[in-house]
């Protein structure tokens, strides 16, 4: 059994538009079975399992008349939003995707209605944590069961 991690975070100042990827630009940590596309944002998950998925971003402004989004969505149609209503603060979103068949991309996307511009002030604009591993199945069969002891109420 392969366990997955990977954190990610984007130290960059800038925005991230409309139905675009976050970008994350530094790697924490990485195991063999993630893959992390820099340019694209898209991380890959290279073997079946269960996957839980932890973000939080954190947002100077927007114009946006929705509040402020973000939505971690796979290509195997799993969706995970995490928004708020005010526009400057932290959006955060945590969830679990299962993986039958790999692999499977997902990306952090900007869902809010216009470009949300990150803080200047602090160092780490948004980070991404994965954990996860095989095993995604079912519980096996039961196993065999002992004597059953005598039951006395007194």
């Amino acid at each position: 059994m392969s366990d997955t991690i990977l954190q990610i975070e984007r130290l960059a100042d800038g925005t991230v538009g409309v139905n675009e990827n976050v970008i994350f630009d530094s790697i924490v940590v990485i195991s063999d079975s993630v893959s992390y596309n820099s340019a694209t944002g898209t991380i890959t998950l290279l073997q079946p399992g269960r996957y839980e998925f932890d973000w939080w971003v954190d947002t100077q402004s927007s114009a946006s008349s929705n509040g402020v989004g973000f939505a971690l969505v796979s290509s195997q149609g799993d969706l995970l939003v995490g928004n708020s209503p005010i526009k400057t603060g932290e959006v955060v979103g945590v969830g679990i995707f299962v993986v039958n068949e790999a692999p499977v991309t997902v990306e952090l996307r900007n869902n809010s209605t216009a470009e949300v511009y990150y803080p200047t002030i602090v160092p780490v604009k948004a980070t991404l944590v994965v954990i996860g591993g095989e095993g995604s199945g079912g519980t096996g069969p039961t196993g065999p069961t002992g004597a059953t002891a005598p039951f006395n109420l007194w």
